[in-house]
Parts: structure tokens; sequence; C-alpha cells
């Protein structure tokens, strides 16, 4: 009995050292990402026509020239669909926290991009180990395109968070049920009603995927139904002004929303199948560059040849025949496939709360692929901000596989791809320090960096 204790005292002192050195390895990669993410963060701050709007929006709400917005950003390039106003909200608490400037409007971006890095490491950890957790997400704190999203002001740029709180507290209320803890409810309701509005695509995205939720628990247990109507309400709670906006206007956003959505569909200039075609293939290039940095990171070229994508959509499907560009195209698409066969291998397979895990990211993958559908051929790069976790995942099911088939050659393989990764993505960050001036491509698409005294909004005016 006494050799029982010893042993059992000597196992606790072990799992508690072990999540020490967990907990250490967690803070240091979370330092990192703040340090990655705050270098330089006032000279590479992209302040455009977009960050000068909502400037002057803000400024004008803080000195008390106009009441906080009913609505958002118009989301639909001039349709005129615009989005809840949750995000000024942030900005225009940033500003009266730390002044008016350009940079106390990228704090809350900056903000939620580094509480993205522990919430990625829980998410992942409901499912794979701690060392796959912790590989995956060194490789998210070094990721270039995490990075550039979170050094200027975006709506977008608060996705990455929301995203895995709503996956990671519907998977909690899917698991608990009745039982789930409020705290679970209440992430939950803040998820989705934030959410829904940072863009057009996970207003429906989420939406859908909450209704369809919702019903699934009511089915398997009736008692859910008070927790369900508390996130409901913590969600229109969160879009009160919108909700008051339309009121007043008769729904007349509502009504832009449909137009604006039904106007974007007919924009892929083909049939079905070369829409479903180039949606792979710029998922399988989002993937390859939200990993690596590597491809173009503005406009999805996968299929395309770069020189002609047309603003209609209409150009043919070219693939670029150079050998390095073939090979990476491989990897790319295989890489994609292989992670979605992975997700699917443990769909099928797994059980209880496993289970909900890969059930909710094949549920969400599945949506967002069939809302992109219509968008994807020459979309930017930017719209897969709402897949930015699930290349991690297909990584991690790599690691996972690899660890159990070649346990002895594994730490190599994994230490080699891990080096590859933060190597590439390094790369890309000392060439953006090295930018001195601004192309018509990053003007195009960010913006350039401008002068942070005030200059600029001199002209402006």
């Amino acid at each position: 009995m006494e050799h029982k204790n010893i042993f059992m005292k000597y196992a606790l002192l072990e799992g508690l050292k072990k999540k020490i050195q967990t907990q250490w390895i967690l803070f240091v990669l979370i330092a990192v990402g703040i340090f990655l993410r705050t270098y330089h963060f006032q000279r590479l701050l992209v302040f455009a026509s977009d960050q000068f709007r909502d400037l002057e929006l803000v400024k004008s709400v803080v000195n008390g020239h106009n009441t906080w917005p009913l609505l958002g950003p118009d989301m639909t390039g001039g349709q005129g669909f615009r989005l809840g106003p949750i995000y000024y909200y942030f900005q225009i608490i940033s500003a009266k926290i730390f002044g008016i400037s350009s940079l106390s409007q990228a704090y809350p971006d900056l903000f939620f991009s580094i509480l993205s890095i522990p919430l990625l490491y829980y998410f992942l950890k409901r499912y794979f180990s701690e060392k796959t957790a912790l590989l995956s997400v060194t490789v998210y704190v070094f990721s270039y395109f995490s990075i550039e999203y979170s050094r200027f002001a975006w709506n977008v740029n608060f996705i990455p968070f929301f995203v895995l709180l709503f996956l990671l507290s519907f998977e909690e209320f899917l698991s608990g049920e009745e039982k789930t803890q409020w705290k679970w409810i209440a992430g939950t309701g803040i998820a989705l009603g934030v959410g829904i509005q940072l863009h057009a695509i996970l207003l429906i995205l989420l939406l859908v995927m909450a209704v369809g939720i919702f019903v699934f628990l009511i089915v398997r247990n009736i008692r859910v139904w008070k927790k369900i109507i508390v996130i409901i309400l913590i969600t229109l709670f969160l879009n009160t002004p919108q909700l008051l906006s339309e009121q007043k206007n008769s729904f007349a956003n509502t009504k832009i929303f449909f137009r604006a959505f039904f106007f974007k569909s007919q924009r892929s200039g083909g049939t079905i199948l070369k829409g479903i075609t180039l949606d792979v293939a710029c998922n399988a290039q989002a993937n390859t560059h939200i990993l690596s940095s590597l491809g173009n990171k503005d406009i999805c070229d996968f299929l395309y040849d770069n020189q002609q994508i047309s603003t209609t959509y209409k150009t043919p499907i070219i693939l670029d025949r150079q050998p390095w560009s073939l090979f990476g195209k491989f990897v790319s698409l295989f890489f994609s496939v292989s992670g979605c066969g992975f997700l699917l291998y443990h769909f099928f397979k797994d059980k209880g709360r496993e289970k909900y895990f890969s059930g909710l990211l094949v549920l969400y993958g599945f949506l967002y692929f069939l809302i992109m559908i219509p968008i994807a051929p020459g979309s930017r790069l930017r719209y897969y901000l709402p897949i930015i976790f699930l290349p991690f995942v297909f990584l991690s099911f790599i690691f996972e596989f690899l660890m159990q088939k070649y346990p002895q050659k594994c730490n190599w393989i994994i230490g080699l791809l891990v080096s590859f990764l933060l190597m590439t993505n390094l790369s890309s960050m000392r060439l953006r320090l090295n930018e001195t001036g601004c192309s018509k491509e990053v003007q195009a698409n960010f913006g350039c960096n401008l002068p942070l005294d005030g200059t600029f909004v001199r002209k402006r005016r």
C-alpha cells in the first residue's frame, strides 16, 4: 500500500511538472507572437482609404459631433450593404482609452490577434496531444499571413479569434448539452453576435451553422432550450444597433444584402463545375500560404494566368507548366486533400466528444466551401481568414500520423517540416521589413504605409 501511495505521488509530481513545462512553452510562444506582431508596428502600419474613413467616423463620435453608428462598413464593393457596427465600437473604445490616432485604431486588431494564439492552442488541445498542439501553434505564431492581418485596422482581422471562440464554445455545448457551463453559453452568444458583424461570409456561415446545431440539440435533448434562448438573446443584444437601423429603414440593409449577394453569385462567368474546381484550387492555395507564406499573397491565381484575371472573373483556367510551379501546386493540393481526408476519416471513426470536434469542423468547412463556390474565382486571399485555423488542423493530423507511423524517425521529419515553415515565414517578414516603396499591387489590395503624424489626414480634409 505504501509503495502504491509513493507511486501515485510520483505520478502526480510528474504530471504537474509536465503541465508547468507546457505552460512555460505556451507563455514563450505568446511572447514571441507579441514581438512578431508589434515589431516596427508603427512603421509597417497600413493606412489606406478604408482606415481614413473609419478614423474620421471615430473622431466624430469621440469628439461628440456624432452619435455611435447603427451600422458598420460597406461590405459589398459599393452595392450598399453594411455590416453591424461592433467593429467601430471597438475602435471608439480604443480611441477613448489611448487617444485618437491611426495606432489606436489598430490596437483592437492587435489585441485579438494575440489572444488567438492561446485560443488556437486550447482549440487544438481538445483533439490532439499537447505536443502536437504546441507544434502547430508554433507555426501559427510565425505565420506571416496571421502576422500581416494583425498589423492594421480592418474588420476582417477579428475573424480568427471569434471563429475559434465560436467553434470551441459550440463544441462544449454539444458535449455538455443542458449541463454546459454558463461561461460557454455566454461565449457562444458573444462569438455569434460579434462574428456575424465582421464579414458578409460569416453572416451567412455562422447563422446557418448555429441554426443547424440548435435544431440538432433540441431534437436530442429538449431541455437545452433555455440555454439556446440565452445564446439568441446575447446575439440579439450585440446586434441591437443594426436591428434598430433596420426597423427605422424598413429592412433596407437586408434587402440590399440579398441583391448584392445575388450580384456576387453571377460573377464567376462559368459553370458550377468551374466554380467548384476553382474553389478547391483556391482553398489549396490559401492553406499553403497560411502555413508557409509561399505563393501569391493577394489573389487566388492557382489555375489562372495572373496577368489575365479580369474583374468579371471570366478569365480561362490556365495552368502554369513551369516545373517548380507545378510541383508547388501538387504539394498544395496534396496537403489540402490529405487534410480533408484525415478529417473525414476521423469524423466517421470518432465517438463521443471527439466526434463533436471533427463533426463541427466538417460542417464548418463544408458550408464555407459551398459559400465560396461563386466567390472563389479570382478571390482575394483575405476571404480565407474564416478558415485560417484549418491548415493547422490538417498539419496536426500529419504530425499525429507521423508520430504513430514512424515513432523513431518522426522527430527528425517533424523538426525539418516545422523548420522549413518557420524559415519561409521569416523570409517573408524580412522582405516586408525591407520594403521602402509601395507597388501598385500593394496599393490596390492593402494601401500604402502613410505618415502617422496627421499629415495625411490634414491633406484629405
